[in-house]
């Protein structure tokens, strides 16, 4: 564990976890949080590099690029790897 100054800001993973707007759904759009309706819901659709990432529409995803553009590629061969790894 990690003990310092800054410790005692971290956030417990279970309470991040519960307070994200999306906790109790399968899937939902990386930039306006609009929910999916079930796990078979294909109106979000993927970035269509990484696969990491969903959107509700092309104009989300054209906002949250800024944001997502410098994670892509990382999230792209992590997933690549474990794909190589796990199958």
């Amino acid at each position: 564990m990690v003990d310092n100054e800054f410790s005692n800001n971290l956030l417990n993973p279970k309470e991040l976890e519960w307070s994200h707007p999306a906790h109790s759904c399968n899937y939902y759009c990386i930039n306006c949080f609009t929910l999916s309706k079930g796990a078979d819901d294909q109106t979000l659709k993927k970035c269509g590099q990484c696969k990491g990432v969903r959107y509700c529409s092309r104009s989300c995803q054209r906002e949250h690029w800024s944001q997502h553009k410098g994670h892509c590629n990382i999230m792209k061969y992590l997933r690549q790897d474990a794909e190589a790894t796990f199958n």
